[in-house]
């Protein structure tokens, strides 16, 4: 996040790629680094007892309260507004269109954006989980809510909201997958922080560079309208190599 990093978008002097990484607050920085550390710390730590059976089949091992899942993602739920429309650090910046429309709209647009792939991922986990397990589970709706928060936290201020709605879908299957690998390479990471911190960040990142809208790129991160965009938004592959070197 240092402003001018080799790979920071507001590094006006040497842009990486003439855009620089566009990771508003911090899918990678943040949850990519975590569910990195998150790897390690459950790689070292090893399987707890009973995880997994003599023939390396998994074995689910229930938590001791469901109630303090659901209260503590109600409360990140509630810190990602913070954290994500937070970010903007100012609000009264008025835009060159003038009227109505400044920052102030941009930062409801990011809680919007915010909302939306929360919501999607929670209930495609949901339902999904369900159809492969069996049975629902309250704790995959609140892994999959803050899947879809750590994937849109890159792009959440310079995507549009429909576009949310597909970061939020695609984070749910990410997350699934890779809790399916974990499984499969007994893997174990109780609070799933490597699949879900790092999985979901790395789509968001990735996200990010598809999706990326032209104008929200000029008003958040500078006033040249020409400036790199996401790739499925008519902006070229700049911005997408960017994100992949990072």
């Amino acid at each position: 996040w240092a402003a001018d990093g080799w790979a920071s978008a507001f590094n006006v002097n040497n842009l990486l790629f003439s855009t620089g990484v566009i990771d508003f607050a911090g899918s990678g920085v943040v949850h990519m680094v975590g569910g990195v550390a998150g790897l390690w710390g459950a790689l070292i730590e090893g399987p707890r007892i009973g995880r997994f059976d003599h023939a390396g089949r998994a074995v689910a091992l229930r938590g001791h309260s469901a109630s303090l899942v659901v209260l503590g993602t109600f409360m990140l739920w509630f810190g990602w507004y913070g954290f994500n429309p937070g970010s903007f650090n100012k609000i009264l910046v008025p835009y060159s269109s003038g009227g109505k429309y400044g920052q102030w709209s941009a930062v409801g647009r990011t809680a919007v954006t915010t909302t939306l792939a929360g919501s999607t991922a929670a209930l495609t986990t949901l339902f999904g989980k369900r159809l492969i397990s069996g049975h629902w589970n309250v704790t995959d709706v609140c892994n999959g809510l803050l899947g879809g928060f750590a994937a849109i936290t890159a792009g959440c201020s310079v995507v549009e909201p429909w576009a949310a709605i597909v970061c939020g879908f695609v984070a749910s299957l990410v997350l699934i997958a890779c809790n399916k690998l974990a499984e499969k390479v007994r893997f174990d990471d109780p609070l799933e922080a490597a699949q879900l911190h790092g999985g979901c960040g790395a789509w968001g990142v990735i996200f990010t560079a598809l999706f990326a809208k032209k104008e929200y790129v000029a008003e958040v991160y500078s006033r040249d309208p020409s400036r790199p965009h996401g790739l499925l938004m008519g902006g070229g592959g700049k911005l997408l190599a960017a994100h992949l070197i990072q």
